[in-house]
């Protein structure tokens, strides 16, 4: 099966891709797939992201500092962009917090709002989940992340 991602941008098209279900006959677009940064198993006749690949799972090496900054800049473009914020103060701000953390200590820590969005996000990008379609109504739940947090501050 051909496989395309970040490596055959040339040949994905510019606009989005029409998608049929066979079954229902419902049309839809994905516009998604032009900016993909992984290799899928999908061709232009079938998708076969849903299909548990585990020779992509990763080895537990960790991750360089520019993959995270990448991963982090996408991720924070995509969470501003959804507040309609992403030309802003506030997110160069944020950006500039994410630089230097990773920069210091390899990681970073997402704020409670981006902790949310990334849930939500994860969700509706499941190819294996078929109720991701409500993926926006996700809510979240801080009972066991708060419990940590009390636990952390007594401790010193």
């Amino acid at each position: 099966m051909a496989r395309h991602g970040a490596a055959d941008m040339t040949s994905l098209p510019a606009k989005p891709i029409k998608l049929k279900n066979i079954a229902t006959r419902m049309e839809t677009y994905d516009a998604l797939h032009g900016i993909a940064t992984q290799d899928t198993t999908c061709s232009q006749q079938a998708c076969l992201a849903s299909v548990m690949n585990t020779q992509i799972l990763r080895s537990g090496t960790p991750r360089a500092k520019d993959e995270i900054l990448r991963h982090a800049k996408d991720f924070l473009e995509q969470y501003f962009g959804s507040v309609r914020r992403s030309i802003s103060t506030s997110m160069e701000t944020r950006w500039a917090q994410v630089q230097s953390e990773v920069e210091t200590t390899g990681t970073y820590q997402l704020t409670e709002t981006e902790l949310v969005y990334g849930a939500k996000l994860a969700w509706r990008n499941s190819a294996r989940c078929i109720g991701r379609i409500q993926w926006s109504k996700l809510q979240v739940n801080y009972t066991k992340v708060e419990l940590q947090r009390s636990r952390k501050s007594s401790c010193k």
